[in-house]
């Protein structure tokens, strides 16, 4: 039996559905039941637990000799590294009193720095406590920056015309997509090679940089003089913090979560208008006159002496 955690997630549904696809007996863990059903479609048995309950994850790898384990993200916590130990303790506390034998842990490139690498620590930490556990082989995934991480620069294409972000234009990050390390962490699981705690880097074919990646999407986007800005700490910080507000507010509504809205009917008028608010909220702060509305988007000539911190706001909370 192979447990996976995080299963609706990049990088766990992979996991499960390479495993299934093998003929493999699966148990599937998360929060929501209705994202776990197309899994459950393909064989999968669900079991709903939250992660930092030592308890119910203890039940949930019952059985099992193989797992694969991560820390899922909580934009919702104040207190992230807290919400991360607390993830960390109890997947331990169940790894050991379930006796699994065999782990597969997500993890990240930095995670074998104790310090100084924001919540690539809480890696750090999952990492040291799975060693500690006495006749369990542990193989720890040290990936790369995921590629899906530029999906939410749909919203800078559509507003900037343009990638926006906080790297600088020329490094280079080893970009890897999560399909990838999904398919990985399957065979790893399927094959058992590891023994004992080990550790293993994830990265993509080849390190890229903003400006390569915005080269490349441009291509397949029909904008092949697609390019890239870069905002300074203070602006991120700023979106930032405006995207988590917003998250957390929307978490709040219908029991926990996330309101959805949709735009049937008199959806395009609607639209219009939500655009032209917020037209006109930017203009009124001085921020680029020239800014225009369609009922589909909200476009801005960009130039260096453009604010981008207003906009990355904007841009930070159209995720996809």
């Amino acid at each position: 039996m192979y447990v996976v955690l995080g299963a609706s997630g990049n990088t766990g549904h992979v996991v499960a559905k390479n495993l299934l696809a093998r003929g493999q007996k699966v148990r599937v863990v998360g929060r929501d039941a209705a994202r776990l059903q197309p899994l459950a479609a393909e064989g999968a048995e669900v079991f709903i637990a939250d992660v930092t309950d030592a308890r119910a994850l203890t039940k949930a790898f019952h059985k099992a000799d193989s797992a694969y384990t991560l820390i899922p993200p909580n934009l919702t916590s104040n207190d992230v590294r807290a919400f991360q130990d607390r993830v960390s303790d109890a997947i331990v506390t169940a790894v050991q009193n379930a006796g699994v034998k065999n782990v597969v842990s997500l993890s990240s490139i930095g995670a074998d720095k104790a310090a100084g690498t924001g919540p690539v620590v809480g890696l750090y930490n999952l990492e040291q406590k799975l060693n500690r556990i006495d006749g369990a082989n542990v193989l720890h995934l040290r990936a790369g920056y995921f590629m899906e991480n530029t999906l939410p620069q749909v919203g800078a294409i559509r507003m900037l015309g343009s990638m926006a972000g906080p790297v600088r234009p020329n490094l280079k990050l080893f970009m890897i997509a999560t399909r990838d390390i999904g398919s990985f962490a399957a065979d790893a699981l399927l094959r058992l090679a590891f023994r004992g705690k080990q550790t293993q880097e994830l990265q993509g074919q080849r390190d890229l940089d903003y400006i390569e990646a915005a080269g490349i999407i441009g291509k397949a986007i029909g904008k092949p003089d697609l390019g890239y800005i870069q905002a300074t700490d203070d602006q991120f910080r700023s979106a930032m913090l405006q995207m988590v507000r917003k998250h957390r507010r929307a978490h709040t509504r219908d029991g926990g979560r996330p309101e959805r809205r949709t735009h049937a009917g008199a959806g395009t008028s609607h639209r219009h208008q939500h655009n032209a608010n917020r037209v006109r909220n930017l203009r009124s702060r001085g921020i680029c006159p020239s800014l225009s509305t369609t009922s589909r988007s909200v476009t801005c000539p960009v130039g260096a002496d453009t604010p981008v911190r207003p906009l990355l706001g904007l841009i930070l909370r159209c995720r996809v």
